[in-house]
This record gives C-alpha cells, sequence and structure tokens, in this order.
C-alpha cells in the first residue's frame, strides 16, 4: 500500500479527495434530513394545539386561585386568606 501512494500520489490524492466529499455529502444528507423530521413534527404540534380566548384563560385562572386558596385554608386552618 504504501508503495502504491508513493507511486501514484496523485491517484492517492483523488482517492482521498472522492471519499472526502462523501463524507461531506452524508453529512448533509444527514443534516438536511433532521432539519425536515423538525419540520414535519413542528406541523404536527401546531395542528394540535387548541385556540383559547381570554374568556376560558380568565375562568381557568380563577379556579386554580379558589383550588390554592382552599388549600391555603386547610393548611393554616384561617378564612379569607390571601398571599400577593
Amino acid at each position: 500500500m504504501k508503495r502504491w501512494i508513493k507511486d501514484n500520489p496523485e491517484s492517492f490524492t483523488w482517492i482521498v479527495i472522492f471519499i472526502f466529499i462523501l463524507v461531506t455529502m452524508g453529512l448533509g444528507a444527514v443534516i438536511i434530513g433532521a432539519i425536515f423530521i423538525a419540520h414535519l413534527k413542528n406541523i404536527d404540534i401546531e395542528e394540535e394545539v387548541e385556540e383559547v380566548t381570554d374568556e376560558e384563560a380568565v375562568e381557568e385562572l380563577a379556579l386554580l386561585l379558589e383550588e390554592e386558596d382552599r388549600e391555603r385554608r386547610d393548611l393554616y386552618g384561617v378564612e379569607n386568606i390571601r398571599l400577593g
């Protein structure tokens, strides 16, 4: 092998360049594939997202606050306690 490289340095150079090009193309394909898959997953996620109106958000927040108030009353035994 070493003798062949010494006898044909130009051929060896072209083989190394060809292998470098193949590796570069393979990495490029992997990167493009990863971007494409991420794009497809992003589309799927966007389709599953529900639209929430302001009224629904306010009602949900009010329910959460009431639940926190109940937990505080149970924990401290105090009526109408508000933190914040």
